[in-house]
């Protein structure tokens, strides 16, 4: 089922996993339900694609983050610097994901697609943060589970790469908790807070994800 969803101030046309509806919705009193991806929920988180309304509490907690993300990852800190991420973070080439504890409604996270390239290669690369406070509780591997879902059956791409520093323990834990296999080493890959700095390639196929991972091993048992 396709809905309409905004993407930092773009319309686009998404299809959706789970949709997060209010008991006795009325769309004549209540207006219409929320569209997938702003409320896309596994269990305790809700995916909602990045916005302008997110830059108050985005940078609060980048800013108490920032002992947690050392050298490893540097969110926008300022209102200008978000701005520009929101601009850069433009379909169908970048994506952009807020990831929210589904009760509270607190953000708990930061996930991207980026530099989606088509043709043969049907790729893209992907980046992550978990706020502090949050961190070490699974709520990233919840919601990076669901935007990899979101990348592979909406998106239709057949290859995500993540690049994470060697010494980045937790964030080599989250993506092999996502099936990410480990292609190799790319020396003073990336410029990270002022310094180049050596990176692990971590890759997930399509058909390596969990979800379909999922399917063969249910299409095994009845077959």
């Amino acid at each position: 089922m396709l809905f309409t969803s905004v993407w930092a101030g773009n319309v686009q046309s998404i299809s959706v996993f789970t949709t997060l509806r209010s008991p006795g919705h009325d769309a004549a009193r209540d207006g219409p339900p929320p569209s997938p991806l702003e409320r896309t929920v596994m269990r305790r988180v809700a995916v909602t694609p990045i916005a302008m309304s997110d830059a108050t509490e985005f940078i609060a907690a980048a800013a108490r983050s920032r002992k947690l993300h050392a050298q490893w990852f540097s969110p926008p800190s300022t209102s200008a610097r978000y701005r520009a991420k929101l601009k850069r973070l433009q379909p169908p080439d970048n994506y952009g994901f807020a990831i929210r504890h589904r009760d509270s409604g607190v953000l708990v996270g930061y996930i991207e697609i980026t530099n989606v390239v088509r043709g043969m290669f049907q790729s893209a690369y992907l980046a992550y943060c978990a706020f502090s406070g949050h961190e070490r509780q699974g709520f990233m591997t919840e919601g990076l589970k669901q935007v990899i879902r979101y990348a592979f059956t909406d998106l239709g791409l057949h290859r995500l790469e993540a690049n994470v520093q060697p010494a980045n323990t937790a964030s080599i834990a989250l993506v092999r908790a996502c099936g990410f296999r480990n292609e190799g080493y790319s020396a003073r890959y990336l410029k990270v807070r002022g310094r180049w700095r050596d990176h692990e390639r971590w890759a997930l196929l399509s058909d390596q994800s969990p979800a379909n991972a999922a399917k063969r091993r249910r299409a095994t048992l009845k077959s």
